[in-house]
């Protein structure tokens, strides 16, 4: 990276450095956010994010505050290490813009807080695991992991060597409400993968040699598919509904049509982010561009008809 990139680069994060921690923009979050995040941490975590991935700051900048504020209605932290949520940069018909990613982590955070569930999970279930399940009148499911195998030498007990955990075959999510009852889905690897292959992300990645969530972390979402069907099922309080506007942005993302964050956030009286202009070309940068077959610098004519040449110290003449 250049000087002169770095400096733009710079710029961009100190305007929107500017914008995020401005009293307009500090006072919407606050109004969204959940009492147990302050604006502070919420705006120190998308800082951070995009530190880490300087492609957001390339943004539309609607798009970017738009997700910024949803993040802070669901009280998710989008930091991407946590798995609560992930600030993801798209770009359509040649924009660039912003999408807001629910994590399993987080799926599962805001079906918690609902109030009617005491615990959910899920998890992948892979071949030699022992494991059964059944629909109908008296549902049930039982999932023992397999575990390494080990063997006896002269009395020591030692790990088999090259043993790996099987292929996946199901995942599963379930939920134990506070009254007791237990729900919960299984989804065979196949159907997972058709989520998967529906996915704009996930073929944009596989057709043009991106990277994936769904490639590099599959285990993860295939939970998170698990929960997201689960969560349709859970009882939804009046009060909260941040889980299914969780879910409903999460489906549209995989869709590839508009979030809908307009629906629960006010995304009109959102600020602007001051435009970098784009740099003045350096002079030390002329000669490289005859090279990469830009304009060719002005031809420079020298008159010497008037210079003399310089004699040596104590030479005649």
């Amino acid at each position: 990276m250049t000087t002169t990139e770095i400096t733009v680069q710079e710029q961009k994060y100190k305007n929107l450095y500017s914008v995020l921690t401005g009293e307009g923009m500090k006072k919407q979050i606050a109004a969204a956010l959940p009492r147990n995040i302050t604006p502070e941490r919420l705006t120190r975590v998308v800082l951070s994010t995009v530190q880490r991935n300087p492609k957001l700051m390339e943004c539309e900048t609607k798009s970017f505050l738009s997700c910024v504020m949803a993040c802070a209605a669901l009280g998710l932290e989008p930091d991407g290490l946590l798995g609560q949520a992930y600030l993801v940069p798209f770009k359509d018909r040649g924009v660039l813009t912003c999408t807001l990613i629910p994590g399993y982590q987080g799926l599962m955070k805001l079906a918690r807080q609902s109030g009617e569930i005491a615990s959910i999970d899920a998890h992948p279930v892979r071949y030699g695991d022992d494991f059964e399940y059944r629909y109908g009148a008296d549902p049930s499911i039982r999932h023992v992991p397999a575990e390494r195998p080990f063997t006896v030498e002269g009395g020591e007990s030692k790990w088999q060597e090259g043993w790996a955990p099987g292929p996946i075959t199901h995942f599963y999510a379930v939920a134990k409400m506070k009254d007791g009852s237990v729900a919960f889905v299984v989804m065979p690897t196949w159907e997972v993968d058709q989520v998967r292959d529906d996915s704009q992300g996930y073929r944009y990645a596989r057709d043009n040699g991106k990277d994936s969530p769904w490639i590099s972390d599959y285990d993860r979402m295939g939970c998170k598919t698990a929960i997201r069907r689960l969560c349709k099922y859970l009882p939804a309080s009046v009060e909260d509904n941040r889980l299914h506007r969780a879910i409903a942005m999460d489906e549209r993302a995989d869709r590839g049509i508009d979030q809908g964050v307009g629906e629960f956030v006010d995304v009109d009286s959102l600020p602007e982010v001051s435009e970098v202009p784009p740099p003045a070309l350096d002079p030390a940068d002329q000669g490289r561009r005859l090279k990469l077959g830009g304009e060719p610098k002005p031809r420079v004519t020298v008159d010497t008809s008037q210079v003399t040449e310089a004699k040596e110290p104590g030479s005649n003449g």
